[in-house]
């Protein structure tokens, strides 16, 4: 597997809908074909919001989707200095796996269900 900068044959690839925002992040590739398996990004709205998303292939390799992950905690403290998640309640780890990378518990919204917010002053 390989990790890099998404581009945007990548988001087609993956079925990932922008809703007309800015997106910077990672993606993680089959490093024979270059087939994207998994994306973490942040949608440039207003406050930023990050994201992941992975492929059932991708799934089969939990060491990759750890150093996936690590890789993307780089990511978010070279770019930003606060960031927002929302854990996903189809995905069992999607908690554990925000924690994980620096995001921490803030509250729970009646719309959106629990905020998370990852910042670069927080330790990780």
């Amino acid at each position: 597997m390989i990790i890099r900068n998404v581009e945007a044959t990548d988001l087609t690839s993956l079925s990932v809908d922008t809703m007309g925002q800015t997106l910077r992040g990672k993606v993680i590739a089959d490093k024979v074909t270059g087939e994207p398996l998994g994306i973490a990004g942040v949608l440039h709205t207003e406050p930023f919001y990050a994201f992941s998303m992975m492929t059932d292939e991708l799934r089969e390799y939990p060491k990759a989707i750890v150093k996936f992950m690590r890789e993307f905690s780089s990511f978010l403290q070279q770019h930003y200095e606060a960031v927002y998640a929302i854990p996903a309640g189809y995905e069992i780890n999607s908690r554990g796996c925000l924690e994980m990378i620096g995001f921490r518990y803030l509250y729970s919204d009646m719309n959106y269900g629990d905020v998370y917010r990852w910042s670069s002053s927080l330790p990780s």
